[in-house]
C-alpha cells in the first residue's frame, strides 16, 4: 500500500518542497519504501528515483505533466505505479505507467510477474520500459506495435520468449540484445528475418503441454509432454486473454490430430494445452 506524501518521506531529508523532482533528486535512497507525488509537483526528472530499491508504491497525482526518462530504473522492489484518474497526460493499468491514451507504455515496475500481456492499444514501447525486470520471463504484443525504444528490454535476464501478434515493428538499436530470448510470430504477418534485435525468430505453430499458444489454419497436432499427463485439455481464444475448454485428450488416446469447424468464422483462432 501507498503510504505518506513525498512531502514527508522525501522532501523532509533536505529538499524544499517545489514545483520538480529534479533529476536524480531522490536516486539510490533505499529506505525509500513508497511515495505519493504531492500536488504541488508537475515534473519528475531523468532518473529521480533511480536505484530507489526499496520503493514498493508510486502514486502520480493529477497535475504531474512530464516524466522524465529512467525517472524509476532500478526501484527492484517496484511492484506498481498508481496514477490518479484526472492526470491528463498519464495513466496507469495493472501498475504499468502508460501515456494518458494508453499508445505508449513507460514503464513496467521492475517487480512485475513472470508473463505480462501488453494491451492492444500499445504501438510504441518506450525506452528501457522493461529495464531491469528479472523476473519476466514471457511477453504476448499485439499487433499495433509499430516501436520499440531503446534498450526497452535490457537486463529482463529471464527473458524466454516473446510473442508478437504483428508485423515487426520498427528495430531500435539493442532492444533485445542482452538475452537469448526467442521471438515467436504468426503466419502471414511481415518483416520478420531469422533474427531480430539479435534474438532467433520462428513461427508461432507448435502445440506441446507448456508450450506457447499457437494459431492455425489446420488442423493441431498434439504432441506428447514428457512426462505425459493422463489428461490435458486444449483451451483456444480469440485474443490470447480469454480462454475457453474446447476439447479434453487422454494420454491413452496416443498422438492426436484436432480440427476446429468453427476458426474459419474469426480472424484468428489460438490453442493451447493445460493439465487436466
Amino acid at each position: 500500500m501507498i503510504g505518506e506524501s513525498l512531502r514527508h518521506s522525501v522532501f523532509n531529508h533536505g529538499l524544499p518542497a517545489r514545483h520538480a523532482v529534479a533529476p536524480h533528486d531522490v536516486r539510490s535512497c533505499t529506505g525509500l519504501t513508497s511515495v505519493t507525488i504531492p500536488d504541488s509537483v508537475t515534473s519528475i526528472g531523468y532518473a529521480a528515483f533511480g536505484c530507489c530499491s526499496g520503493l514498493t508504491g508510486i502514486m502520480i497525482s493529477d497535475v504531474v505533466t512530464s516524466i522524465g526518462a529512467h525517472a524509476f530504473d532500478g526501484c527492484t522492489g517496484l511492484i506498481a505505479t498508481a496514477v490518479d484518474k484526472l492526470n491528463a497526460s498519464y495513466s496507469s493499468l495493472d501498475g504499468v505507467l502508460f501515456n494518458k491514451n494508453q499508445t505508449t507504455l513507460i514503464k513496467c515496475p521492475e517487480r512485475k510477474a513472470v508473463s505480462y500481456t501488453i494491451p492492444d492499444s500499445v504501438t510504441s514501447i518506450g525506452e528501457a520500459a522493461f529495464s531491469g525486470c528479472t523476473g519476466l520471463t514471457s511477453v504476448i504484443i499485439g499487433d499495433s506495435l509499430t516501436s520499440i525504444g531503446d534498450s526497452a528490454f535490457e537486463g529482463c535476464t529471464s527473458l524466454e520468449t516473446v510473442y508478437f501478434r504483428g508485423d515487426a515493428p520498427e528495430e531500435y538499436p539493442g532492444p533485445f540484445a542482452v538475452f537469448p530470448a526467442m521471438f515467436y510470430h504468426l503466419p502471414g504477418t511481415t518483416g520478420w528475418w531469422p533474427t531480430f534485435g539479435y534474438s532467433p525468430t520462428a513461427l508461432w505453430i507448435p502445440l506441446t503441454l507448456g508450450d506457447p499458444p499457437l494459431t492455425t489454419a489446420g488442423p493441431l497436432r498434439l504432441r506428447s509432454a514428457s512426462p505425459a499427463p493422463a489428461t490435458v485439455r486444449v483451451q483456444r481464444s480469440t485474443n490470447l486473454r480469454d480462454w475457453e475448454d474446447w476439447q479434453t485428450v487422454s494420454r491413452d488416446q496416443g498422438p492426436s490430430e484436432l480440427q476446429d469447424s468453427e476458426a474459419g468464422a474469426v480472424p484468428y483462432m489460438f490453442y493451447r494445452m493445460v493439465e487436466e
